[in-house]
């Protein structure tokens, strides 16, 4: 179970939470992150277009970083034309209830750990910057449930892996 316990909060704009999961099982690091108190001078997420930006600048950020890059270069080999469009209608889905993704993404990622480990490291460098990329561009209740969920999506994806291993 995730456990949010706040331990600092900064001039009413931020607040640093600990994560707690499945400690005795080690599958996560205890972690710092922020959430933030809703900018109202930002857009929140409100159709795909904004996903497309979201998923677009977050790709960005990834490819950009040595430390993780190498997964989406060297052992998938995505290419972003294709695989932003999917994505988004991921996203979509999650945050906007539109439908329509069909892919199974546990199996995606139990097949990428086959090729290369997703480690738990891994996973912390994904969520920090897909928490940056939307902290950057949006703020209201769809960025906090898009982080929410990505929050999840990682939690399940590292249990996923460790069961198989």
């Amino acid at each position: 179970m995730l456990q949010l316990k706040p331990i600092w909060k900064a001039n009413n704009s931020y607040k640093i939470y600990k994560v707690e999961c499945h400690k005795a099982l080690k599958l996560f690091d205890i972690r710092l992150f922020t959430l933030r108190h809703f900018d109202k001078t930002m857009k929140d997420i409100e159709n795909q277009d904004d996903l497309y930006l979201l998923v677009d600048e977050f790709y960005k950020r990834l490819l950009s970083d040595t430390a993780i890059s190498y997964i989406f270069t060297d052992v998938v080999k995505i290419k972003l034309e294709e695989h932003l469009p999917i994505l988004v209608t991921f996203w979509s889905q999650a945050i906007l209830e539109t439908g329509g993704y069909t892919n199974n993404l546990t199996q995606i990622h139990l097949d990428i750990d086959k090729k290369e480990p997703l480690t738990p490291e891994l996973f912390t460098i994904w969520l920090d910057h897909f928490f940056v990329t939307v902290d950057t561009h949006f703020a209201g209740s769809n960025s906090e449930k898009i982080k929410t969920q990505a929050l999840n999506l990682a939690m399940v994806m590292k249990i996923k892996i460790a069961q198989k291993n």
